[in-house]
């Protein structure tokens, strides 16, 4: 499979990279971590975004992604050919969505 070929070879700091969470949450910490980090071929990282946003071109690039970003827990900046945008990850682990938590975003 593509996506497993993506990931031969890489040696993370995945420790070092969400002990910087501390309080915050180590899930987002990770996520953003995962879709952002030079360490992780691009396919490897695309294929992280596709799986949460699998309506989304597979000849989108991830440009970075940020945590905490105006209350959206990643928010992930994308390009495809010409045109560019992004994706809000809301993360909800252990958590339900809040009343009209999403549409706020809108």
């Amino acid at each position: 499979m593509e996506a497993e070929r993506a990931f031969e070879g890489w040696s993370p700091n995945f420790v070092k990279a969400v002990a910087c969470a501390m309080s915050e949450n180590v899930y987002s910490a990770a996520l953003a971590w995962l879709l952002s980090t030079v360490e992780l071929p691009p396919e490897a990282r695309l294929a992280i975004l596709l799986a949460l946003a699998p309506d989304l071109s597979p000849e989108t690039v991830i440009r970075h992604a940020e945590r905490e970003w105006h209350d959206v827990d990643i928010l992930v900046h994308v390009a495809a050919g010409d045109a560019a945008g992004v994706v809000a990850v809301e993360n909800k682990i252990k958590a339900i969505e809040h009343s009209r938590q999403l549409a706020k975003y809108d």
